[in-house]
């Protein structure tokens, strides 16, 4: 959850949102120091590594990023020899930012639908008959939900063929 961007803000609310030691000490949430990330920015601009600091610094900030998600490799293409039931290479949903304690679900979008092998964790593999000399390819999507039900999803074209 992200600081609130006005009204009242106080140490141990920043203390819930990045952690920390008591007694509070606000010279311990410098940016790269540890408990507030390098680069951490709010409605007043970047919480600062050194130098000057106060509370007004951490106005809307959060101690993660929004939750998103990316798929490695981006598509897949396998050529297969012969006929017969085809199976992908894997292709991983790696999520970040967010709550944590991460949901996968993967889902068929467009063009040749094959069998999802493992749909709910974050790799899955993509089956489907094929006859020799055919081509298919189809598009699907891995969506992750976080543990505050944020969602973020990404989407692979998956292409499978026979000779």
């Amino acid at each position: 959850m992200a600081l609130p961007s006005s009204g009242p803000l106080s140490l141990a609310d920043i203390q819930t949102e990045f952690g920390g030691s008591n007694p509070i000490s606000l010279s311990e949430y410098y940016a790269g120091g540890g408990l507030v990330p390098p680069g951490t920015t709010g409605t007043y601009g970047a919480v600062p590594s050194s130098g000057e600091i106060s509370i007004r610094n951490f106005y809307g900030t959060a101690a993660t990023g929004p939750l998103s998600i990316i798929i490695s490799p981006s598509s897949l293409y396998n050529i297969f020899s012969g006929t017969g039931t085809v199976t992908s290479d894997p292709a991983t949903g790696i999520a970040s930012g967010g709550s944590g304690g991460y949901s996968y679900a993967w889902t068929f979008v467009s063009g040749n639908s094959y069998t999802i092998n493992n749909p709910f964790t974050d790799t899955a593999t993509f089956s489907t008959f094929l006859s020799a000399g055919q081509f298919k390819s189809g598009n699907y999507r891995c969506t992750v939900t976080d543990s505050s039900s944020a969602t973020a999803f990404a989407d692979i074209q998956v292409d499978l063929e026979a000779f």
